[in-house]
């Protein structure tokens, strides 16, 4: 859509096109991001899912954030 707008001058829609790449790479790695990201079926049972240590750190970040204190 931004291309057909601008239509299709690389050096029209680059720039915007890197500010929102900016702003969606502050809010990718974020614990809430992940946490959907591995508890979505649609992603989590693809056959190239893979769990990694900064997916599992993610999850239970957000998990010690909505579970209230056990004592």
């Amino acid at each position: 859509m931004l291309m057909k707008i601008f239509l299709f001058l690389f050096c029209s829609y680059i720039p915007i096109w890197n500010i929102i790449d900016a702003r969606w790479e502050l809010q990718l790695y974020r614990p809430l991001h992940v946490a959907t990201y591995s508890l979505n079926p649609h992603c989590h049972y693809n056959p190239n899912f893979k769990v990694t240590a900064n997916i599992k750190i993610g999850l239970y970040k957000c998990l010690e954030r909505t579970v209230s204190d056990a004592s």
